[in-house]
């Protein structure tokens, strides 16, 4: 095929401005390494600074303690935990300077057990004093018979989060620099010029931050770890069902306690609605109250009495751990200056459920599985798809279903051939009475007429080709129930043909999913319900082509010894990549080139000249032959542009959107007719500066007032000359 150049042309209009700073959307050199601004003050937040004695060299000096602040766009954020790590090094300057980041502090282990139990600003209240409580429990408990007794409360009302910074950062220097507090080396300032001693400030601050540094230091071999904090668990069992006087029993469940007590445990039904009336009992039916925190590490059943909307328990607990980073910066110049350690804390929430239906003695779990799978392509069989079937060691109840749901591909026009099979899992003969296959945009339902294996099984196509339904199973004999004893799973299984469309694009994948959409068992009976999901409720994902089906499944999908679920247990998907022969692929193919068109009005014949040769011998890129030498231009210059968009592809195709990356220098004219009428507007987020153009060496004489646009501005201010006021 002989290919087509087509072109299209954008104009773009600027001033030499060299007095501008840097515009939105200028390409800078991209830098590997990751970086931040620091900043230090003498005083902190609250207006108080600290020195301290430091022996160095068999002397000792004073040494300011810096609060250190990260500087993000001139603003000063202290609730970072940034701690100095050489008090013998100086920081680079008291204006922000920038820093690179080294990786994972990983030196001291003293150092990294403070970061990890220490007071940040930036924590929550509750996190804040829990902290707090930690290092001030025993002085609290100690002095509750003193009039006033000391409380966390008058603590908090001492300490500043400053105050607190500068006994960890002396804490830190500990093991960094061998400091040791003395209360006489200590002095402070309110002004950032005068010092007095510590010890003078009032009620007893300087003691209170003496416990902190001892916390910290004394106690530093018994400060816990972040590794070593262990999350509640789940010891989840085969669930009874106990029929009481006043109500049922289900169980048992078991939580067990880590170190992190930090959790919630809440009981829901199956609707996942919170139960909040229930009791505790143990497995000899004593009462053991309704705190679920009480019975930790030990069996427990949860009894209910309403058994007219509650037909399962099931057991959540969430746990909140908080993550510590600790990560080592360098100044990105001079390396006698201070490294700095930055401490961070965010919240990592791990959930976890155990569950148990309530099935009376005249009831019987209803449950029905789905899985599909690829059996034929073309006239090629499949065989390393079928579903593996497995139970569970602990529970046999749980089936497991392994098989792969990586794509396979296929060309336009291929056919293929899915199987869906349904399962028994139940404790009573059911079956389905209805299936459902969606189709995705690119695959489609082949016609009864042309498949024998669409009208065998019933299928009857949606009229926009979007799904496709079938009865098929309807007609046939109740699947019997599960044999624990035998471990026989009874099954019932049906076939549908589909085609790749011919217009399909090379690489894309096509998912279609299958679910049980009707059941032969009425769901206005509470006992007959299906245990674990809800015929025709699937919710249909936006994103079809990336879906993976349950949303903890693995994303990698080509694990034959993995069970990928459904969004529930009776609906299925499977996959296939449609690859088109190369001879077939219409690539688009779309080049640029920009040149410039005028300085001050003044043609400069720079527009490429475009030889096609290359395009017929076979090569992907035309030659466009357009001078790039640099033309000389003086501030106030008007540069105009034209930027050309060329079709060297077998495909029609157009460029949605151009980005031109204005440098320092060079300014971007707004209202200027060229640029208003190409739809030339600056990035949403733009810091640019507007510059009147009469401050701008000679650009009042390249410029005319016609060449300006208002039809950019808001109408009042396009009007607003008629009244003389602007």
């Amino acid at each position: 095929m002989e290919k087509r150049m087509l072109k299209k042309v954008l104009a773009i209009i600027c001033i030499m401005a060299l007095v501008l700073p840097s515009m939105s959307g200028i390409a800078l050199a991209a830098d590997s390494e990751e970086t931040k601004s620091f900043g230090i003050s003498k005083t902190n937040e609250n207006g108080v600074g600290y020195k301290v004695q430091v022996k160095e060299n068999g002397r000792y000096v004073e040494k300011q303690v810096y609060k250190t602040y990260v500087s993000t766009n001139g603003t000063r954020d202290f609730s970072k935990g940034v701690f100095c790590l050489d008090s013998s090094k100086s920081f680079p300057a008291e204006n922000t300077t920038e820093y690179k980041k080294i990786g994972d502090y990983t030196e001291k282990e003293e150092v990294k057990k403070i970061a990890d139990n220490m007071y940040l600003p930036s924590m929550t209240d509750s996190e804040k004093d829990a902290v707090l409580m930690r290092i001030f429990g025993e002085k609290i408990e100690a002095e509750q018979d003193l009039v006033p007794p000391t409380t966390l409360e008058l603590i908090k009302s001492i300490l500043t989060p400053d105050d607190i910074f500068f006994a960890e950062q002396c804490a830190v220097w500990k093991y960094t620099n061998g400091f040791e507090w003395v209360n006489s080396g200590i002095q402070y300032t309110t002004d950032g010029t005068n010092y007095r001693q510590a010890s003078e400030m009032p009620n007893g601050k300087l003691d209170l931050m003496k416990i902190i540094y001892d916390y910290f230091t004394e106690g530093n071999s018994k400060l816990p770890s972040a590794t070593e904090l262990t999350d509640i668990t789940l010891t989840k069992t085969s669930k009874e069902t106990i029929e009481l006087s006043d109500g049922v029993a289900v169980g048992p469940f078991k939580i067990n306690s880590g170190t992190n007590t930090n959790f919630t445990a809440k009981l829901y039904n199956q609707n996942d609605t919170e139960i909040t009336t229930y009791t505790l009992i143990d497995k000899d039916g004593k009462n053991i109250g309704t705190d679920i925190k009480n019975v930790l590490n030990r069996y427990f059943y949860v009894k209910v009495t309403d058994t007219s909307t509650i037909t399962k328990v099931v057991l959540k607990i969430t746990s909140t751990q908080t993550k510590t980073t600790k990560t080592l910066w360098q100044p990105k110049s001079g390396s006698n200056y201070q490294p700095l350690l930055l401490v961070d804390k965010e919240p990592i929430t791990i959930e976890d459920q155990d569950e148990a239906p309530i099935i009376l003695p005249d009831q019987k779990i209803f449950d029905l599985a789905l899985r599909k799978y690829i059996t034929k392509v073309g006239n090629t069989e499949i065989t390393s798809r079928v579903p593996e079937i497995g139970y569970d060691e602990t529970d046999s109840n749980k089936i497991t279903y392994k098989h792969k749901k990586d794509p396979i591909e296929l060309n336009r026009g291929d056919k293929v051939v899915y199987t869906i099979t349904v399962y028994n899992e139940g404790e009573q003969d059911a079956k389905p009475t209805k299936i459902t296959d969606y189709l995705p945009e690119g695959l489609e339902y082949v016609p009864n007429s042309e498949s024998t294996i669409n009208t065998q099984y019933g299928w009857i196509p949606s009229s926009d080709g979007t799904y496709a339904v079938t009865a098929y199973t309807a007609g046939k004999d109740d699947l019997k129930a599960f044999n624990k004893d035998t471990m026989k799973i009874s099954s019932v299984s049906v076939q549908i043909e589909c085609r790749v469309k011919d217009t399909v694009e090379n690489g894309k994948v096509l998912t279609n999913i299958a679910e049980i959409s009707e059941d032969n068992i009425a769901v206005k009976d509470r006992g007959n319900k299906d245990i674990d999901s809800v015929p025709g409720n699937l919710n249909k994902p936006a994103d079809v082509e990336n879906y993976k089906g349950k949303e903890s499944n693995k994303s990698e999908l080509s694990d034959s010894d993995y069970f990928y679920k459904g969004q529930e247990d009776d609906d299925d998907f499977e996959k296939v990549k449609v690859k088109v022969p190369e001879e077939q692929v219409e690539e688009l193919d779309l080049a640029l080139r920009k040149y410039i068109t005028m300085i001050n009005g003044q043609n400069q014949n720079r527009e490429p000249e475009v030889d096609t040769t290359p395009l017929k011998e076979g090569s992907t890129t035309a030659t466009y032959t357009h001078p790039k030498d640099p033309i000389t231009v003086k501030q106030g210059d008007i540069v105009i542009y034209s930027i050309r968009i060329y079709n060297e592809g077998d495909k029609d195709a157009y460029a949605d959107e151009i980005t031109d990356y204005l440098p320092e220098g060079l300014g971007f004219l707004q209202n200027h007719n060229i640029n208003y009428d190409n739809g030339w507007k600056l990035e949403d987020n733009s810091n640019a500066q507007i510059v009147k153009l009469n401050t701008i060496k000679n650009a009042v004489e390249n410029s005319n007032l016609t060449d300006y646009s208002r039809r950019g501005l808001p109408l009042a201010l396009r009007h607003a000359d008629r009244n003389g006021q602007h």
